[in-house]
């Protein structure tokens, strides 16, 4: 549920049962919303009257440890996000990523500190598009899609501390989604920092308007099946 009072972005009831739908046609940013690293800029109603619109500072990013000589350990990139504790619940979020450099991504995060957390989105290597997961469990691993375009909708299942993660065009309708990738981030009871997130590793120059960003309540069932 989005309360909007005074032009303001707030969430109702944050804790153990919530849930919140935001298109940003607020002019400021509710209390509960925290910036990890706050970027260059952000600017609600980008699009006239909705949109989340933010411009990350160069040479940040989320990575650790893996395969890189010397070790890089990266944890300055950009997250808006929420405390949450509810245990099943939705994310789901739709984004353009106006990628320039190496590397430019944006979507959603889910982070638990900086030895666990998981990015998912849109990724831009070697010239092209990707859809893109990170997961980090104190040693990062990396995999990729091929993608078309720089519009991208997301959605992720948190049932516990398993994460189903869902993707399609923006442009599609609700029975379009397609599966990703299923992963396991061990929280033992602590609240989670889930939003989105922008970097940019090498330089600036990219940009990403959110055109939404949503936390809904959920059965915690999911018909994918491995037997």
């Amino acid at each position: 549920m989005l309360n909007n009072q005074n032009n303001m972005a707030s969430v109702a009831n944050v804790g153990s049962e919530f849930s919140i739908a935001l298109d940003f046609n607020v002019t400021k940013l509710g209390p509960d919303f925290m910036w990890f690293n706050p970027p260059v800029q952000y600017q609600t109603r980008n699009n006239g009257t909705s949109g989340l619109r933010v411009v990350p500072r160069a040479k940040t990013d989320f990575w650790r440890r893996t395969y890189y000589k010397p070790e890089i350990v990266k944890d300055n990139g950009h997250l808006l996000h929420l405390i949450v504790k509810q245990d099943i619940c939705i994310i789901e979020t739709s984004f353009d990523l106006t990628a320039v450099n190496q590397f430019d991504q944006a979507g959603l995060m889910i982070r638990l500190g900086n030895e666990k957390w998981m990015k998912t989105g849109l990724e831009f290597v070697d010239g092209r598009y990707k859809l893109s997961c990170v997961v980090t469990n104190k040693w990062s691993d990396w995999s990729t899609q091929d993608w078309h375009e720089s519009k991208l909708s997301l959605k992720i299942h948190k049932i516990f501390d398993d994460y189903v993660i869902e993707y399609k065009p923006k442009s599609a309708g609700d029975d379009q989604w397609k599966f990703m990738r299923i992963t396991h981030i061990e929280s033992t009871g602590h609240p989670i920092q889930i939003g989105l997130y922008c970097c940019a590793p090498t330089t600036e120059g990219m940009n990403v308007v959110f055109d939404k960003f949503s936390i809904t309540s959920s059965d915690g069932n999911y018909p994918h099946k491995a037997m």
